[in-house]
């Protein structure tokens, strides 16, 4: 029976050490985990960001302040272009310009983002600048590519082409640091909804950007300080919740519950009296839909009294009025912008 003081002995007729044997054992195990460290870094599999071979040798990167060291202004030719106007229009795309005027440089950049799977494009030269203390919703339809963009910025996935810098450090070369900046939490439980809004609004006051995507469109609308709606991989809009409602034709849709004996053209008569812009955009059995153009809203008031005293005289049981929603933005992107 070997004991203690036997491990560096040979007991054997030929030389063999067993405390030898351990001690190889423990430095062979630590090479081979540094190696398949080293390894998974390089050639992560379906899922990460591959580092080049010699990724060891990067210096460490001191954190920075929040402020890019291009000029942001410059380079996007913010200095050749007339700061007044509120938005860049091409395309059908609406883009607001002045909501990001008076901030600071961005916390984080996404520049020319492009994602292949194949021959499919799940992203296609995305840009779009992050600023802190801001909440900004990612919309868009299944497919449009805002799974793809939000595995690509927690190092799930690696962009084909384009960057995303964070705090000054490419996302691509210091994906070890910048994933120590960024949060990532799937999609939560629905009973927990109003629990979530709190948790998102105390981490905006915190100074942090939060990035939110989600299906439930009037949750964008409340909790966004920006709206970026995509469409096929592409960036279609993008601005204030205000902005974005603002360009669409309507401000107010007037919804009238009507009678079966109601006489369409009667009512479309009476409300273009108060209101001549009116548009009656759908009709059902049971339902008229008006929209209401801006600039004609001044005489809603006069509308909403006659609807009141002439309720029984038109045949309608009810109306309702409201103002233009992100749902319905939303909706003119997904609806017109089919490939």
């Amino acid at each position: 029976m070997a004991t203690f003081r036997d491990l560096y002995s040979n007991i054997f007729t030929y030389p063999l050490y067993i405390g030898i044997c351990l001690l190889l054992m423990i430095v062979y195990s630590i090479i081979y985990m540094v190696l398949a460290v080293y390894i998974e870094r390089i050639n992560p599999g379906q899922f990460g960001i591959s580092q080049p071979f010699y990724y060891p040798c990067f210096r460490k990167t001191k954190k920075t302040s929040s402020t890019v060291p291009i000029s942001y202004y410059e380079e996007n030719g913010w200095s050749s272009m007339n700061k007044t106007n509120t938005k860049i229009h091409e395309h059908n795309h609406w883009i607001e310009m002045d909501s990001n005027m008076n901030k600071v440089c961005p916390l984080m950049r996404i520049k020319h983002l492009t994602k292949k799977f194949g021959k499919l494009t799940a992203v296609s030269d995305f840009s779009f600048d992050f600023y802190k203390g801001e909440v900004c919703a990612l919309l868009g339809h299944n497919g449009a590519g805002k799974t793809t963009i939000t595995f690509i910025l927690v190092g799930m996935l690696e962009a084909t082409s384009g960057c995303v810098i964070l705090q000054d450090l490419d996302h691509r070369i210091h994906i070890q640091q910048t994933r120590k900046m960024i949060g990532f939490c799937p999609q939560y439980d629905p009973y927990n909804r109003r629990l979530i809004w709190t948790i998102i609004q105390k981490m905006k006051d915190a100074g942090k950007c939060v990035i939110l995507t989600t299906h439930f469109l009037e949750e964008a609308d409340i909790l966004s300080d920006r709206i970026a709606i995509m469409s096929h991989g592409q960036l279609q809009a993008s601005g204030t919740p205000d902005f974005l409602k603002k360009q669409t034709e309507y401000e107010y849709r007037l919804f009238i519950d009507k009678q079966d004996v109601c006489n369409t053209e009667s009512v479309a008569q009476f409300i273009q009296q108060h209101v001549q812009t009116v548009v009656l955009e759908r009709e059902t059995s049971s339902e008229l839909v008006f929209g209401i153009k801006r600039g004609a809203t001044q005489n809603i008031g006069r509308l909403i009294r006659g609807l009141d005293e002439q309720c029984q005289q038109l045949a309608i049981n009810g109306y309702g009025l409201s103002m233009t929603t992100i749902e319905e933005v939303f909706l003119r992107f997904i609806i017109t912008d089919v490939p």
